[in-house]
């Protein structure tokens, strides 16, 4: 997620995606990586509702997308 090499955990929660970064040994407290994206907004079928992440903007940092019926939606990270 934040251009490291490192492999971080991301988690899309009922109301937004939260992420924790890994230094290679431990990983850090969570934090939130974007608003919406969660069942709680009508994400709740991943079979009509692919959310993922991916360098859209070429920065080296994972920004959040996510295709629904009727939408795109994305979020292009900032840095941690």
């Amino acid at each position: 997620m934040d251009g490291d090499g490192k492999a971080d955990l991301v988690v899309y929660a009922p109301y937004d995606v939260w992420a924790t970064f890994s230094n290679g040994r431990t990983l850090s407290a969570k934090i939130k990586i974007a608003n919406g994206y969660g069942r709680s907004q009508t994400w709740g079928n991943n079979d009509y509702h692919v959310r993922g992440i991916g360098d859209f903007n070429n920065d080296g940092k994972m920004d959040v997308i996510g295709y629904s019926c009727c939408n795109v939606s994305n979020t292009i990270s900032m840095g941690r």
